[in-house]
């Protein structure tokens, strides 16, 4: 038995290949039971798949606001993409349940993260050895494992597929090949049909990092030309995704962008430092031991001697920004004081999505310039604790979730706390679960008693016949809320009673015909996106064979 794991270990092929199935198969052991396995937001993301999937099946591809809420709808789909749910919606259209739909899709993620990590990691790098160990070091992280299995945040497990896709780009723009360009493109467009949020924090980093090398952009001046054809070309791809929410937000009637809503302060939800090492309670929110116990390497790097190249300055600004983030999640930051300023980070502790890949890269890079023995034989104990210490953790919380919990998760028509209803919007009791008496899909009601009039409802059109209509203020409400976007035959449109829409009616008798139309800025966005990827796609076709 020794003898084959010391065969293994000296073939690197196999040594890698039998590394990155680990990495993919501890964190999804957890979904092997019947059912879906509740955790934190899973409920909301599984939600997404379903709305998605029923406003498809109700002719609406394009899906901003998914037929969910018993068919009154939400605006689900503008604010968070659903790029990445359409083939696994797919899956269910094509008949899979929606819980083995949602599985695979868990599944993806993880072989997505670890392949597309380890080549990102590997380019940098140019060392497979090494790019292995971050790969390991990043995968089983402990707020990775933690936002896969506790928190089921799709929404986050995306975006740390494309963080280390940003990192390789950012190294290409600013300290090697620049007609690479498209890697920083494709990262960011990608991350932000992942997760909003944390595209907020790394455009914010990015920015940073480019200000600290503005030398080297002022010394070979290609580079400035690159970074904003970089730049322009990313918001050409993601303006479908982008144009529709600054319309939103400039209309302000959503409850994110009103005053009164239902905001998360990140001032409760900061940790300690303690909590950073060990959780204070199990299975919670809290971080728990992290990627930290690797940070004594920092010492022990500059005390050896090692060359002021590109890759050292490099990872000495991912570990900077990558402790800065760490003490972000802390109460040592002023929250109390400033967190009304970043409501829209919701949680601190978020910033350690930043933190982990970029000390898990940053920290690989000083053990790739370590040359003393006495320090390697140190960092090859620190490595090896650290790891197994992971790997002990991800199978905890697999084991824990996979035997113990018994809860499961179901799409049930929940939408989280309701972040994207329109303002003043009602639809949960005091018991948090929908008010049915509000939230009727037959909810149809009228002003005029006399008004006789019959209807049928399909996704988000909805046709009526009326007569004896003997008044000229007559309405009728159904059951949809007052989105941008609908258009109306017959009628006109206004609020009514808790934003569902009314139709003001005056002949006395007539049809009207509601129907979902997008908007012209969503049409125009959209246009723009898709005519820029049908460039772009090619171009990159023709580079790499070229290449």
């Amino acid at each position: 038995m020794k003898e084959k794991i010391s065969n293994i270990i000296k073939d690197e092929k196999k040594l890698t290949i039998i590394t990155l199935i680990l990495l993919i198969i501890i964190p999804s052991i957890w979904i092997i039971p019947k059912g879906l396995p509740w955790s934190h937001d899973i409920q909301y993301h599984y939600t997404r798949l379903a709305g998605l999937t029923e406003t498809i099946k109700h002719g609406d591809f394009i899906a901003l606001i998914h037929d969910t809420l018993n068919g009154y709808g939400y605006e689900n789909g503008l604010f968070y993409a659903n790029f990445f749910f359409y083939p696994i919606s797919l899956l269910s259209l094509l008949g899979l349940s929606y819980i083995n739909a949602y599985k695979i899709m868990i599944i993806l993620v993880n072989i997505v993260t670890v392949i597309v990590s380890y080549k990102c990691f590997k380019s940098i790098l140019n060392n497979n050895k090494y790019a292995l160990l971050t790969t390991t070091i990043y995968s089983v992280s402990t707020y990775r494992i933690m936002d896969v299995i506790v928190r089921g945040a799709m929404g986050e497990n995306l975006s740390l597929i494309f963080i280390p896709v940003i990192m390789l780009g950012i190294y290409e723009l600013i300290y090697r090949d620049y007609k690479r360009w498209y890697i920083f493109t494709l990262g960011f467009v990608f991350l932000l049909l992942s997760h909003l949020i944390t595209s907020i924090f790394m455009g914010i980093i990015a920015f940073i990092i480019i200000l600290v090398n503005y030398k080297r952009f002022i010394k070979e001046k290609k580079r400035i030309k690159y970074l904003i054809l970089s730049t322009f070309i990313g918001l050409l791809l993601g303006l479908f995704f982008i144009l529709p929410i600054f319309e939103a937000y400039l209309d302000k009637n959503i409850q994110i962008f009103t005053e009164g809503s239902q905001i998360t302060q990140p001032y409760d939800f900061r940790v300690t430092l303690f909590e950073l090492f060990l959780p204070k309670e199990l299975l919670l929110k809290n971080i728990g031991y992290g990627i930290y116990i690797l940070l004594p390497i920092i010492y022990l790097f500059k005390k050896d001697k090692h060359k002021n190249n590109d890759l050292i300055n490099f990872s000495n600004i991912l570990i900077i920004i990558g402790i800065i983030c760490i003490l972000f999640t802390t109460s040592i930051f002023p929250w109390k004081y400033i967190g009304k300023y970043l409501t829209f980070i919701q949680f601190p502790w978020r910033l350690l999505v930043v933190s982990t890949p970029f000390i898990s890269l940053g920290i690989t890079i000083y053990i790739m310039n370590i040359k003393k023995k006495e320090y390697i034989n140190i960092i090859r104990k620190i490595c090896i604790a650290s790891i197994i210490i992971s790997f002990i953790i991800a199978l905890g919380y697999s084991s824990v979730y996979m035997l113990f919990l018994k809860r499961n998760t179901s799409f049930d028509q929940l939408v989280g706390p309701g972040e994207y209803l329109l303002t003043g919007t009602v639809i949960y009791d005091e018991n948090t679960v929908l008010d049915n008496k509000l939230i009727n899909e037959n909810n149809y009601k009228t002003n005029n008693e006399d008004l006789i009039y019959t209807y049928d409802k399909y996704g988000k059109t909805i046709n009526i016949e009326y007569k004896n209509n003997n008044k000229n203020d007559t309405y009728i409400e159904v059951p949809l809320f007052n989105y941008k976007g609908y258009k109306v035959k017959g009628a006109k449109i206004s609020n009514g009673d808790n934003n569902v829409i009314r139709l003001n009616i005056n002949n006395q008798e007539g049809n009207i015909k509601l129907y979902y139309e997008m908007t012209n800025i969503q049409k125009i966005a959209y246009i723009i996106s898709i005519i820029s990827w049908f460039i772009f796609i090619p171009y990159l076709i023709i580079k790499k064979r070229n290449n």
